[in-house]
């Protein structure tokens, strides 16, 4: 008996997790209001604090495991409207090339309530594009004060090796 010829199956796979996972405040010390909680990283202070996060993403062979797909929800504990800004920057500092590129966003979050935001290869400007351009992902966001950086979705495609 002789096995035939079979295709790996594309699965999709997603890392899950708390944003404290992945972000940190620009600024350490005594002026870096964001507090890590069981449920996400909150602005504390009065005055908007920047955050940067970044994810781990699987290196491998052609496009098919580059981040396709990156979700991050956003609370609002605070009693008034806010707004959440991010730019998603993908690559290296000094990469340079068409596969960089920055996508900024915006979300207002009532109190109480949670939204996010998302990026998807629909942002990435080059032509016939597959997923976020690099292994690299990573968001800069404006956080005013009450507001939470909730759980986060970064998203591939990758063969199951058969």
């Amino acid at each position: 008996m002789a096995a035939s010829n079979a295709q790996a199956a594309v699965t999709l796979h997603e890392f899950g997790g708390n944003s404290v996972n992945y972000c940190q405040a620009f600024t350490p010390g005594p002026a870096n209001t964001l507090r890590n909680r069981a449920v996400g990283a909150e602005n504390v202070g009065t005055a908007t604090i920047n955050m940067a996060c970044n994810w781990t993403s699987l290196y491998g062979e052609a496009s098919l495991t580059r981040p396709t797909d990156l979700t991050v929800y956003f609370s609002n504990n605070g009693t008034a409207d806010l707004t959440v800004t991010c730019s998603l920057f993908n690559g290296y500092q000094g990469q340079g090339g068409t596969s960089q590129f920055l996508v900024t966003k915006s979300v207002v979050v009532t109190p109480g309530t949670q939204s996010f935001l998302e990026w998807t290869k629909t942002d990435n400007p080059n032509a016939g594009a597959t997923d976020l351009g690099s292994y690299l992902v990573n968001i800069n966001c404006s956080m005013p004060h009450g507001a939470v950086a909730n759980d986060t979705y970064l998203d591939w495609n990758q063969d199951n090796g058969v």
